[in-house]
């Protein structure tokens, strides 16, 4: 995809809150290596604080709350809680789930509509999830979700689109919603996945995806106060790196996002993508720390192979403090994304 035929993003419209690492299952895939052994997950009093920080960021500029997980419906009373609290505070509240809770499309219908302030229902439906929960399941959720006027997203993952399974999979969904609300999605080589996913199933190509990051505008809350700018690969890194925004422990969300408006690598991300910073590197003394090889099409892996190489990640951290690239960055902003919010900030405008 070219970035010339890429959507513009709006920034800071959209932000997560993972509320907890708990799930049903382990899956192969799991990014944050969610599963039953987890006990992490956010406080109430902490939840509600951040999500009352979120709405009145800049007057309501964040338009979106997104609930995530682990599974959110672990939680169930915590989460009618924060979607009542967001939704009287004027936010669009979408929450994604497996569905293992849909046992039947009555049950699935009464448990949504204790969720008065829901909007979206995202549901992760793939292979690598139906090996434990039922597929029936997930069509329990889509027909609750239709019948209580929900918006929908199904979130299907895979390493290879054309896989026999991947496609039956988006077969047997498309019987049951329109395929707009369908998103199929790259399985990230990331976190569990490492492990657990057979390299050899992904396409790869010499180049990385030449797209532009839309997950970057979005910035996504932990259980541990820790801001990250997506919702991407880099989560599972455990080594700080310029998408760490900051954390709700240390300062107020408003200082994390204030800061993100001049953070020159993650508009990079938005401006031009992670193919940006792998041009940049392929000029410099690092060139031979780069791989050979990205996951084709798949936005997430080069941005990840650079972040998790401790010389690459370095590299760019002092590419950010750049006076140079943030100028460019913060024109690159102004022209590409008609935002002046960067130049603003640093005074140039």
């Amino acid at each position: 995809m070219s970035t010339d035929k890429t959507p513009e993003i709006s920034f800071l419209r959209n932000v997560g809150l993972m509320m907890t690492y708990r799930c049903q299952v382990a899956c192969p895939h799991c990014v944050v290596a969610a599963g039953p052994h987890r006990k992490e997950e956010v406080a109430l009093e902490e939840a509600l604080d951040w999500a009352g920080q979120i709405a009145g960021y800049r007057n309501g500029r964040i338009k979106v709350l997104s609930l995530t997980g682990g599974e959110p419906f672990c939680c169930l009373d915590k989460l009618k809680k924060i979607i009542d609290f967001a939704a009287r505070s004027g936010m669009f509240v979408t929450v994604v789930t497996n569905a293992f809770w849909a046992k039947s499309q009555d049950e699935a219908v009464q448990v949504l509509r204790k969720l008065e302030g829901l909007k979206m229902l995202g549901i992760s439906a793939d292979a690598h999830h139906q090996m434990a929960i039922p597929f029936d399941r997930v069509r329990n959720a889509i027909l609750a979700a239709q019948e209580c006027g929900l918006s929908l997203r199904i979130l299907a993952a895979a390493e290879d689109e054309a896989a026999p399974a991947h496609q039956a999979m988006l077969a047997s969904l498309h019987e049951l919603t329109s395929p707009e609300n369908l998103q199929p999605v790259a399985t990230f080589l990331a976190g569990r996945a490492l492990a657990e996913i057979d390299a050899s199933r992904y396409r790869t190509s010499g180049t990385p995806c030449q797209s532009r990051c839309a997950a970057a505008g979005a910035p996504v809350l932990f259980p541990d106060g820790q801001v990250i700018a997506c919702i991407g690969a880099l989560i599972a890194l455990p080594i700080r790196h310029p998408l760490v925004l900051g954390n709700l422990r240390e300062n107020s969300l408003a200082e994390i996002l204030d800061k993100a408006e001049v953070n020159s690598i993650l508009h990079t991300l938005r401006i031009w993508g992670p193919s940006k910073l792998v041009s940049m590197i392929e000029q410099s003394e690092l060139k031979c720390e780069l791989p050979s090889r990205y996951i084709e099409n798949t936005i997430c892996d080069p941005c990840y192979k650079i972040m998790s190489n401790p010389r690459l990640a370095e590299w760019v951290a002092q590419l950010a403090t750049d006076h140079d690239h943030k100028r460019t960055v913060a024109y690159g902003r102004a022209y590409h994304l008609k935002e002046i919010e960067m130049l603003n900030s640093l005074g140039w405008r």
